[in-house]
């Protein structure tokens, strides 16, 4: 099996956590709602394995209803910070791709299009079998792709987006291309410094776009049972109608 060795982890934003934390504030109070509902439909769930935890905020948030959990991601920069704002909490650098645990998870967790850094079929199935040994029987995923059918019927493909980050003195702008033969999302971002407009860093990301039935196949040859498609952070969206593709499955 032929991995992508590209560590895609170690981009600007990634590596200044603060930056991230601020940005994606509303996230951490809309989306645990989401998966607490998720938990209460399809399954008891109390300890969670959140892959690509980032800031550990997601985590953090989930332990306020009781929950626990081991927080992984492979920035150390993002585990170092998570570790320090919250030190109760279980955090380690981590590839999804090269997972051992065993029968320890009520869920998992991997949000923010983390899973589409699999890029190759071969680290796609390596991710969603590393997933179902770390389940429990019965265990649930939760798992937030890009909707690739949504820039085909909707046209909500942005070639460029601009970003303000004020706070940080910061802007930046975003570039998509795709590679039509590799099913790639190739996101260019380049980060400028507000006050002379000075480029700072530029990162290059290449994203692997899902289609619907081709994820729940990638799902059921590696011996998950679909449940449901979510279309935003909503239990009741189940419309795939907008640029996210939530997928929620069981072990």
């Amino acid at each position: 099996m032929t991995m992508n060795n590209k560590n895609q982890s170690h981009k600007y934003y990634f590596d200044r956590p603060e930056i991230w934390e601020e940005v994606n504030q509303g996230r951490f109070e809309r989306e645990p709602k989401f998966l607490l509902d998720i938990f209460k439909k399809f399954g008891e769930v109390k300890e969670i394995l959140d892959v690509g935890c980032g800031t550990g905020s997601h985590l953090a948030k989930l332990e306020e209803f009781g929950l626990t959990g081991v927080g992984i991601d492979l920035n150390e920069k993002m585990i170092e910070f998570a570790k320090q704002k919250y030190p109760s909490l279980k955090f380690d650098v981590r590839d999804m791709r090269e997972l051992d645990y065993s029968n320890q998870f009520d869920a998992v967790l991997c949000l923010c299009t983390t899973f589409s850094y699999n890029t190759t079929n071969d680290e796609v199935i390596a991710s969603l079998r590393g997933f179902s040994k770390a389940l429990r029987k019965g265990g649930v995923i939760v798992i937030d792709l890009l909707n690739t059918m949504s820039f085909i019927q909707k046209r909500k493909f942005e070639n460029k987006i601009e970003t303000s980050y004020e706070k940080f003195g910061l802007r930046s702008e975003t570039e998509h291309q795709i590679d039509e033969n590799r099913q790639i999302l190739i996101e260019k971002r380049t980060v400028f410094s507000a006050n002379d407009n000075k480029q700072v860093k530029s990162d290059i990301t290449d994203f692997r776009l899902f289609f619907p039935q081709e994820f729940k196949l990638f799902l059921e040859t590696t011996g998950f049972e679909f449940l449901e498609f979510y279309g935003s952070y909503d239990i009741g969206h189940t419309t795939l109608d907008k640029s996210r593709m939530i997928v929620v499955a069981k072990k």
